[in-house]
């Protein structure tokens, strides 16, 4: 008996005392009818009616409709009625559980085919990319272009990644000057002129705005008068 089956029946255990019938066909007819109640709500079924829980067609041990509404320690009895209501519920939640087991279920299904259609796109991509300079042309590359942007998407989303991948979380802006706080004790003059020419020229002459393109020229002078000092 699993903790769903277990917390049912200790539910319907509890309608026990002098109020209601002992013996073995009584406690099946409580089980099976708050079972069979609880079931019908959670699917929407009527509980009267020829086609109700209680009605003709139900289940042996299942009372009838006049039974349970006229008898005390049916319906009469507040107990019962708490039971019932505790019991439909505990329903409700194994129902809701089990329909997002499936949701998920299938969620993962779709991601597993996202990722294998994902993986083939960029296969493909591939053998064009690979194809040899004579035989290659545009339409191939535009082909392998879009194949390769499908199947990012594809195995993003399945990723649960960002689709939007044209600006960079971490992307900076170059409006205003860049500064510099890079510890650079440890590295020659020549090598620091090398780190700053190539971020001026990357980022458009933005590196440490005027003031570090001032202080670097400043630098330069201070170093040819060095090396002339040494001459």
């Amino acid at each position: 008996m699993d903790d769903f089956e277990r917390r049912v029946q200790a539910e319907i255990d509890r309608l026990d005392g002098p109020e209601f019938p002992r013996g073995r066909l009584a406690k099946r007819q409580r089980d099976e009818t708050v079972r069979a109640l609880a079931q019908a709500t959670v699917i929407g079924r009527s509980w009267t009616g020829d086609k109700g829980a209680l009605g003709k067609g139900r289940p042996t041990m299942v009372v009838g409709e006049s039974a349970f509404y006229s008898k005390k320690h049916w319906w009469a009895h507040p107990l019962t009625r708490e039971v019932i209501g505790n019991v439909t519920e505990l329903y409700k939640a194994r129902d809701a559980a089990e329909r997002e087991q499936a949701r998920l279920k299938k969620r993962d299904w779709l991601e597993r085919k996202e990722l294998e259609a994902a993986a083939a796109q960029f296969d493909k991509a591939h053998e064009l990319l690979a194809l040899p300079s004579d035989v290659a042309n545009s339409a191939a590359f535009n082909t392998a272009d879009k194949l390769n942007e499908s199947g990012s998407k594809l195995g993003r989303r399945a990723l649960g990644l960002p689709l939007d991948t044209s600006r960079s979380e971490t992307e900076i802006s170059t409006a205003a000057p860049i500064r510099m706080t890079a510890d650079l004790s440890g590295m020659d003059e020549k090598a620091i002129d090398t780190i700053i020419d190539n971020l001026t020229a990357a980022l458009g002459g933005s590196v440490g705005g005027a003031d570090s393109a001032q202080d670097a020229a400043g630098a330069g002078d201070d170093r040819e008068a060095e090396k002339a000092d040494r001459i």
